[in-house]
């Protein structure tokens, strides 16, 4: 009986998602619909599992070919800058599930920080995912910004900001004077560390690596430069679980003859590709990971010459 309820309450919100699709104002590019309300809702009613359901049942009609998304539906539909805003609603509905469900108490203000949070998480995964698609990430503002963060509470590590940051203008957008000392070497490092890899950063391939949808232990991309003699991956882990699995996570854009060397150990482009890599096991919440690699067989090449 509680299976079957669930269904009808899963199908309820799919398909008030679906219409929320069509009550809209419209801009150019990315059209404003009423989704975040009923998103949010599914969250708020259904807990954060079943709300996520919800949300994904609907983004699959719409991949399969049912115009039930704002600008129709169809598998091309991963290639619009709206489509980063209904991965950002499937994130942003289970957190908002997940914040309530964890309230100590009921109260008005906690559903709101649930609320502007889930809201945070949208545009947030939203904006990067339609500007990647149509810009390169270094046209993308990307600043390490104060913490804990004004508007949520949330506590995210420096140094996972700076890694964030790097990946498109890399800059600071916080009071230097308020730094801790422990901080302002952090920085130190993070400016050394982006001016070395500048043109990694700045002309290297852009690669996604891990998709919000299938994976919620962690979200990892890798640039790469063009020659594939240089790439860099950068990991954030997002929720931690006792005695975790390992992690692997498989590059893009390597040379596939290239020998790279990682971890005191040299591998094939192509086995670092097919094969993948083990993470280090995160220490926090939002703990991060950044590598570089470079391709010696090349330098061996160029030196020869």
């Amino acid at each position: 009986m509680d299976r079957t309820k669930n269904l009808m309450y899963c199908s309820l919100f799919t398909a008030l998602i679906a219409v929320g699709a069509f009550i809209k104002i419209p801009i150019p590019v990315v059209p404003f619909t009423l989704q975040f309300l009923f998103t949010t809702l599914a969250g708020l009613l259904l807990g954060s599992k079943m709300g996520a359901v919800s949300v994904i049942a609907y983004m699959v009609l719409g991949l399969v070919g049912l115009p039930i998304f704002s600008e129709g539906g169809g598998i091309w539909y991963v290639f619009k800058p709206s489509f980063g805003y209904i991965i950002g609603f499937c994130i942003g509905t289970y957190v908002t599930g997940l914040m309530a469900e964890r309230m100590k108490e009921k109260t008005i203000p906690g559903y709101l920080a649930a609320n502007f949070t889930g809201l945070m998480i949208v545009y947030a995964v939203g904006i990067h995912y339609g500007t990647s698609f149509g810009y390169p990430m270094s046209t993308v503002s990307a600043h390490v910004s104060v913490c804990p963060n004004h508007q949520n509470g949330r506590v995210t590590p420096f140094k996972t900001r700076g890694i964030c940051a790097m990946q498109g203008a890399f800059g600071y957008e916080l009071d230097l004077g308020k730094l801790t000392e422990q901080e302002m070497e952090e920085a130190r490092e993070q400016i050394a560390m982006y001016n070395e890899h500048c043109e990694l950063f700045q002309k290297g391939n852009y690669y996604r690596l891990t998709s919000p949808m299938e994976n919620r232990d962690f979200t990892a991309w890798s640039y790469v430069l063009p020659d594939g003699s240089k790439a860099v991956l950068s990991v954030v882990y997002t929720d931690l679980h006792a005695n975790p699995k390992p992690l692997w996570v498989k590059w893009k854009g390597l040379a596939r003859d290239g020998i790279y060397v990682l971890d005191g150990r040299e591998y094939t482009g192509t086995a670092l590709m097919q094969g993948g890599m083990v993470l280090p096991k995160p220490q926090c919440n939002y703990d991060s990971y950044i590598v570089f690699i470079e391709n010696t067989a090349a330098k061996k090449t160029s030196r020869n010459d």
